[in-house]
């Protein structure tokens, strides 16, 4: 959870219309985020763990993840 109340509105890639609102972060949240991390990574809790399990806790999002299509209005160069 947010530290603070302040919110952003999540706009529609499509039309630029308003889907959602998302907390805003604040330095003290980006402190504790980048300490949790830190302690995993240290644990070698997440730097030990194979892909396929790291996908299974995403969700699986790691595994339906695929590059845009080169020229897409997000692609990079690279892809």
């Amino acid at each position: 959870m947010a530290a603070g109340r302040a919110t952003l509105e999540v706009l529609s890639p499509h039309d630029r219309s308003v889907i959602g609102r998302a907390a805003q972060a604040q330095p003290v949240d980006v402190d504790r985020a980048m300490a949790a991390a830190h302690a995993a990574f240290e644990s070698r809790a997440w730097r030990d763990t194979p892909p396929s399990s790291e996908s299974h806790r995403s969700g699986g999002s790691i595994s339906c993840a695929r590059p845009r299509p080169t020229g897409s209005p997000n692609s990079s160069p690279e892809n």
